[in-house]
């Protein structure tokens, strides 16, 4: 059974029109495995302080600086402070990334282990922000 949708080669007079600007289409698919629900963020109580410094934080960061205070109050509620001790490792290469840090104080150091050598290697070093 032959398909009308394809076909072996394009007629001579097909052309495709740019307008210029970049174009794309996205479609979220739901079914019984993706129930479309309503999402409530999480909520983390906090100071008032706490809430200014990572509010601070987040409004210079690329990923958050657009957003309305609406939003980044939301984001800034759903932070939750996290204190680590010098040289603990918070995620190890190969781990799901189910979540995000953002460094309020001091350094993160991030190391890869490459395939060709022995030992991981420093490969950023990530300070407040």
């Amino acid at each position: 059974e032959e398909s009308d949708d394809e076909v072996d080669e394009l007629p001579d007079n097909f052309i495709m029109k740019s307008s210029g600007a970049r174009q794309s289409v996205s479609a979220a698919a739901y079914g019984a495995w993706n129930q479309k629900k309503a999402f409530t963020p999480p909520v983390h109580l906090k100071d008032d302080a706490t809430k200014t410094r990572v509010r601070e934080v987040l409004s210079s960061s690329f990923m958050f600086k657009a957003l309305d205070e609406k939003d980044l109050a939301t984001v800034v509620d759903a932070t939750e402070p996290v204190t680590l001790a010098e040289k603990e490792r918070v995620i190890k290469q190969g781990d799901d990334g189910d979540f995000m840090f953002v460094v309020m104080d001091g350094q993160l150091d991030c190391y890869k282990k490459f395939p060709e050598e022995e030992n991981e290697k420093l490969v950023k070093t990530v300070e407040k922000g």
